[in-house]
């Protein structure tokens, strides 16, 4: 018994829409002057619709942009800030500096590496 076996990937579904005389021919000129079928014509007019419409509710990012407007964050002018840690920091010479890394038992640039790292990605978590 020979038969056609059809198997469907990516299941599609049927739209019907229901448009008068006048729509109808209108889209048909549309579609034919575009050089595609009205098929795909309205697939197409559908996709653009729906990229006009936010997928989220604008009122959920309304809320959320004013429930971050109510926290209170550090201010204050960017280069006074940076001047103020700048000089908190405590300054060190290159011997002291050398000497604090022998007496931390480091002997090799890679070792140092680790350390720098894992002060900088302990820094980030915060």
């Amino acid at each position: 018994m020979k038969g056609t076996i059809y198997i469907l990937i990516g299941m599609s579904k049927r739209l019907q829409v229901i448009l008068d005389d006048k729509e109808m021919r209108d889209v048909q000129r549309i579609a034919k002057r575009q050089q595609m079928t009205v098929s795909e014509w309205v697939r197409q007019a559908l996709r653009a619709a729906q990229r006009q419409v936010p997928l989220t509710d604008s009122n959920k990012k309304l809320g959320v942009v004013r429930a971050a407007a109510r926290h209170d964050f550090p201010t204050g002018d960017v280069d006074q800030m940076l001047r103020d840690s700048l000089n908190q920091q405590e300054k060190i010479s290159p011997q002291s500096l050398l000497a604090e890394l022998r007496q931390r038992g480091l002997r090799t640039p890679k070792e140092l590496v680790t350390i720098v790292r894992k002060d900088r990605d302990g820094r980030e978590g915060h």
